[in-house]
């Protein structure tokens, strides 16, 4: 009679036992490689969020100053910035923003209020000269001995018409210039 051995090897090679022999044998192959499997998926997954906690940490925003010699910007953590000006620029910044204003007044200015404006200046710049004149005309006039000489034609001597004329036309020059200036 052949040994228990035998009896084993016979079925092994090509029996049910074989069968079972090889089957247990792969299942637990497919156990150990699926644990396997799952331990990796476990240490991927694991790394993954190792490395993902660490890019967000490293892709934070981190506020920073940049300073020049015309002005300091500062940002915050939120990306915004901030922007203050050197003293010195700060000044010719403000000066400009007044003059830009005044120009803008200017400019919105109803025309004929700047008109009369440059009008008076103009005329005030004339009728100093314009009086000094008058009074030498009448000191001549009354050394001449014609004080008070009065023409029916023109109510005064022909110098004062004269006089008077170049004073009314200083006065539209004066008008016309005004107006000009302002279109200007």
């Amino acid at each position: 009679m052949d040994s228990i051995w035998d009896y084993l090897k016979g079925l092994s090679e090509g029996g049910t036992f074989g069968n079972i022999v090889s089957a247990g044998g792969g299942l637990a192959l497919a156990e150990d490689y699926a644990r396997d499997v799952e331990k990796a998926g476990l240490d991927v997954s694991s790394a993954a969020n190792t490395l993902g906690t660490s890019l967000a940490a490293g892709s934070q925003f981190k506020p920073f100053t940049v300073t020049t010699g015309l002005s300091k910007a500062t940002t915050d953590a939120t990306g915004g910035y901030n922007l203050v000006l050197d003293p010195t620029q700060k000044f010719y910044q403000d000066e400009l923003f007044k003059t830009a204003a005044g120009l803008l007044q200017g400019a919105t200015q109803n025309d004929a209020t700047r008109e009369q404006q440059i009008f008076n200046r103009l005329q005030a710049m004339t009728s100093s000269g314009q009086e000094r004149e008058a009074l030498e005309l009448e000191n001549r006039l009354f050394n001449q001995g014609r004080g008070g000489v009065s023409t029916a034609m023109y109510g005064g001597t022909p110098e004062q018409l004269a006089r008077a004329k170049a004073v009314e036309e200083q006065r539209s020059t004066n008008v016309f210039v005004a107006m000009q200036q302002l279109m200007a």
